[in-house]
């Protein structure tokens, strides 16, 4: 017995819609990190002119902690750019799980059983290569999958996601100013240090991937029953 399912293009329209909402949230977002150069320029001269001394007071000393705190803020600002980069990458990748997810689920209990409440993303990829649609096969996959891992190593750091991650994409785990040396091993987390070395673009790389692969869908595509229900209940009907 057969089995479709559809993927009505008014609807992946929306879902590229959303996509698109998630690269202008961060566009408007990351203003403030657009010259930190200057504003940390800005920020030591401030802190020389502003200093209280007195007639003991040493300049040069003023300008040494002027350039000490400067690179205070340096770090802070940079880390916080980062960290507002990864936390859009997340956005980004639960926002395209939750529409495939939704979807399919969806289109499942329509054609199976209403009592499907979630599948995991093996059994979706599963499920769509039994329907002719495979995932894997796709032109914007390995962005998708990159994508996937890199998702996992931000969320959980060192794990078995950073490593088939680091297979794919060695760039970013490697500093210029650290040559040899895996960072995120170095630093053992995400948010707090410079461990993952991801850059602004890969992330328009990823939007466009996410959106560009709803258009690789077919309009409809069918299987046999009961090969979907072997994979979502482990046994023939």
């Amino acid at each position: 017995m057969k089995t479709e399912i559809y993927f009505w293009k008014p609807k992946l329209e929306l879902f590229k819609n959303e996509l698109s909402i998630i690269e202008d949230y961060y566009n408007r977002t990351r203003k403030p990190f657009n010259n930190i150069e200057a504003e940390v320029k800005n920020y030591a001269d401030r802190f020389f002119i502003d200093f209280i001394g007195n007639e003991n007071t040493d300049s040069s000393d003023v300008a040494q902690e002027a350039e000490d705190q400067a690179m205070i803020l340096h770090q802070l600002l940079n880390r916080m750019n980062q960290n507002h980069l990864f936390a859009t990458i997340l956005m980004l990748y639960s926002t395209w799980e939750q529409q495939i997810m939704n979807l399919t689920v969806s289109e499942l209990r329509r054609e199976i059983s209403p009592n499907i409440n979630r599948i995991n993303f093996d059994q979706l990829c599963k499920i769509f290569k039994c329907y002719d649609n495979n995932l894997k096969t796709k032109k914007e996959w390995g962005k998708i999958r990159e994508l996937q891992l890199l998702n996992n190593t931000i969320k959980h750091a060192i794990g078995n996601s950073a490593e088939k991650l680091k297979k794919i994409r060695p760039d970013y785990f490697e500093s210029p100013y650290l040559p040899g040396v895996n960072t995120l091993y170095l630093f053992g987390t995400v948010f707090s240090a410079e461990s993952l070395q991801v850059k602004e673009d890969e992330l328009f790389k990823y939007i466009s991937a996410a959106m560009n692969i709803w258009d690789e869908m077919p309009e409809q595509c069918s299987a046999d029953k009961n090969e979907i229900e072997k994979i979502l209940f482990n046994s023939v009907k």
